[in-house]
């Protein structure tokens, strides 16, 4: 991971406090790192740790902490059972139909062990969800299209889960 990669990170999906567990996990005593804010302290850790050859132990542990993050890397180290857990979970959303929150989450799953190929055919599940959301409000098509369409998109996601899984 470069700096500029690193910084970004740290300053879209972590906040002061968690950069500051972060210097006390790498042993480096933040008070020492010249800041005013959080985009600050980033920073001056990112430069300590490069002046140090030390940017790998950063990686190391923005990857525990946002797997999501650091593409392979979930899928080296989160263990089958956790995956297992998220599928199950992602399945009760769809017996709810909480179709949207269960799309999420199954996006968030695919990230989270390094599957790319399927991230696609959510973007475009996800796009036709909001356009059959759409399409509902405005009366365009009917309950029974609607459902049928919901039906599609449902079936998807099982079959992107049962990918998972093999």
């Amino acid at each position: 991971m470069n700096r500029k990669k690193a910084l970004k990170i740290l300053k879209e999906y972590f906040n002061e406090s968690e950069i500051k567990e972060i210097c006390f996990e790498l042993e480096i005593d933040y008070e020492n790192l010249a800041h005013n804010n959080k985009a600050d302290l980033a920073r001056e850790l990112i430069v300590y740790l490069q002046n140090r050859d030390r940017l790998e132990d950063l990686e190391k542990v923005i990857c525990e902490k946002r797997p999501h993050l650091c593409k392979g890397y979930a899928r080296k180290n989160m263990p089958k059972e956790n995956v297992k857990t998220k599928i199950e979970e992602v399945i009760k959303l769809i017996k709810e139909d909480r179709i949207e929150l269960a799309m999420t989450q199954l996006e968030i799953l695919l990230n989270d062990v390094g599957n790319d190929e399927h991230r696609e055919p959510i973007i475009q599940n996800k796009a036709q969800y909001n356009r059959l959301k759409k399409d509902v409000i405005s009366n365009t098509i009917t309950r029974e299209q609607a459902n049928t369409e919901k039906a599609r998109i449902t079936r998807n996601m099982l079959g992107i889960i049962d990918s998972i899984q093999s």
